[in-house]
């Protein structure tokens, strides 16, 4: 029986555009994923906000921002947004100015001390456990729904 030989030239690069192009899936549905885990979170936030704010605008200010590290890793972050604004008093009054003093308390310059409200710990702790029974509900269909957008748009 005669012996065959074969040799695969690129062969490498097959395989590592397929690595790419799974890691994009994966990262599309993890956001995808985070992106619906993360809305009762951002939703209690903003009931805590609203329970010691006088304007609201803290409250409006809100948003949740999805990110892609470079490594893979998705994150999402829940903080007031800089481009809401309101007119207090005759002055423009930026909520994420303010944020952290809210969250976290401060010391007036009298020397009163002013606790924090921990209104975005208080969300996170009281969604945390909804927040991962959502994730690992969506993770499944979000990375199929990836895979066809990307499918959509040639890549894969």
């Amino acid at each position: 029986m005669p012996k065959i030989e074969t040799t695969f030239k690129g062969f490498g690069q097959v395989a590592n555009n397929l690595n790419a192009i799974a890691g994009k899936i994966e990262r599309g549905g993890m956001r995808i994923a985070l992106t619906k885990a993360s809305k009762p979170m951002l939703k209690a936030a903003k009931q805590e906000a609203r329970k010691d704010e006088r304007t609201g605008t803290l409250r409006k200010s809100l948003r949740r921002k999805v990110k892609t590290n470079r490594n893979g890793s998705v994150a999402v972050f829940i903080g007031p947004d800089r481009r809401v604004t309101a007119e207090v008093d005759g002055k423009t009054h930026i909520p994420a100015n303010i944020a952290h003093l809210k969250e976290f308390g401060f010391t007036h310059t009298s020397g009163k001390a002013v606790s924090g409200s921990h209104f975005l710990e208080t969300a996170f702790e009281a969604t945390k456990d909804e927040a991962i029974t959502i994730y690992a509900k969506e993770i499944k269909g979000a990375v199929q729904t990836s895979a066809n957008r990307l499918k959509k748009k040639g890549v894969i």
